[in-house]
């Protein structure tokens, strides 16, 4: 989900949301990990409206680290937890 907004339509205020969408998932990976790693490629130009109660679940696509190209993959309840994931040494 990229924002949600307000919009009144036929008199009536509606809540809406701007979504990304990605490709189906990799069968090959998807069946290698029993169905626990989910890639997709991003479609950058696919972008939709739709209606805030269509929302069932938020996700975070999150660049698959050994990837060459555009390849996320899906994390479905990412918290606080992992916002110092970078390894890189920096120790402040």
């Amino acid at each position: 989900m990229k924002f949600f907004f307000v919009k009144t339509l036929g008199g009536e205020p509606r809540g809406l949301a701007l979504v990304s969408l990605y490709s189906p998932p990799r069968g090959d990976l998807l069946q290698l990990s029993h169905d626990t790693l989910v890639v997709c490629k991003y479609q950058a130009e696919c972008l939709i409206v739709i209606p805030i109660q269509s929302v069932i679940s938020v996700v975070a696509m999150v660049p698959l680290p050994v990837s060459a190209g555009d390849a996320y993959f899906m994390i479905e309840k990412i918290g606080l937890d992992v916002i110092d994931i970078d390894d890189t040494g920096d120790e402040e």
